[in-house]
């Protein structure tokens, strides 16, 4: 390696950098208020392939294990040299495959756009970090880490957020990409949610929520005490469909009223609706496998 190149490690972390703060600076939310609910829209996720190639590097960073609970960006534990170039690329390929036409329908469906959804959303939630109004119930200060495998189970997404100067809430994502089927993303939600009201979730919270607070500063963790998110809350089902389906967001949906521990400021539904669907999510898979490339390329 030469003097004027950069590790591994360092361009992964400058180049997650640069994605966060293009995809920050594109980004447009619109806040729709229903009887029921509120709902976010966020837009810009597909403007061009720059975008998409955006995404694609910080859902490689995400397989990295490059993005901390407290938001930092940091590729410690990525090797450098052949080793971590070969890594990188066969961490990709763990969840997109060597190329789309090797993934069934249904591997498409049930495995990888589920965690590219799950993975868009992590950024979803560090980008609101730097731009709130992404998240209108309180500034985000630690997300969850994401599933290392397209088929792991768990919680899709936790976020810590500020509720007040001195109080803090969690914010609980159900990512669905269903993308003829947004209501089914929505209902399954609901079931997981109530299930969350009826504490069936608790230990799982508490052991994300563990490992989140380590990572924050000690006045912060200070305020990560007991059960905190059981008083203060913020429900996000996360539908990704295609825009074919046409969804008014501002409609009454009865269903949320079994929700009756949270406001109804605290059911937030944030869709991602998508411009061809298939297409979108074969061009993220692309870009992932031409970034992880690239290191090897270079190496």
């Amino acid at each position: 390696m030469s003097h004027t190149q950069m590790s591994i490690p360092m361009k992964l972390e400058q180049d997650v950098e640069n994605a966060v703060n293009f995809l920050v600076s594109v980004l447009h939310v619109q806040l729709h208020e229903s009887e029921t609910h509120d709902a976010l829209v966020v837009t810009g996720w597909n403007n061009d392939n720059d975008t998409r190639r955006a995404i694609a590097v910080y859902l490689v960073g995400l397989c990295e294990s490059a993005i901390d609970s407290a938001l930092n960006i940091r590729a410690v534990l990525t090797d450098d040299g052949a080793e971590g170039a070969f890594d990188i690329y066969a961490g990709v390929c763990g969840i997109v495959k060597e190329g789309n036409n090797e993934l069934t329908t249904d591997q498409k469906e049930d495995e990888r756009n589920p965690w590219i959804a799950e993975g868009l959303w992590h950024l979803c939630m560090l980008a609101a970090s730097r731009k709130q109004d992404i998240h209108p119930l309180g500034t985000i200060i630690s997300v969850g880490p994401a599933h290392v495998r397209a088929k792991d189970h768990g919680l899709d997404g936790l976020a810590i957020y500020m509720a007040s100067e001195d109080t803090l809430g969690l914010t609980i994502i159900e990512s669905k990409a269903y993308k003829l089927d947004p209501n089914r993303a929505i209902s399954k939600a609901v079931k997981f949610f109530k299930e969350i009201d009826e504490n069936i979730h608790a230990a799982r919270i508490k052991h994300s929520v563990s490992m989140m607070r380590s990572a924050l500063s000690s006045d912060l963790q200070g305020l990560v005490s007991g059960s905190f998110w059981k008083s203060v809350r913020t429900y996000v089902p996360n539908p990704h469909y295609d825009i074919a389906e046409s969804i008014d967001w501002t409609n009454k949906r009865p269903s949320f009223e079994k929700l009756n521990t949270v406001s109804k400021k605290n059911i937030l539904v944030m869709p991602h609706i998508i411009s061809d669907f298939d297409k979108f999510f074969d061009e993220i898979s692309d870009n992932m496998r031409d970034y992880a490339r690239g290191f090897a390329i270079n190496v």
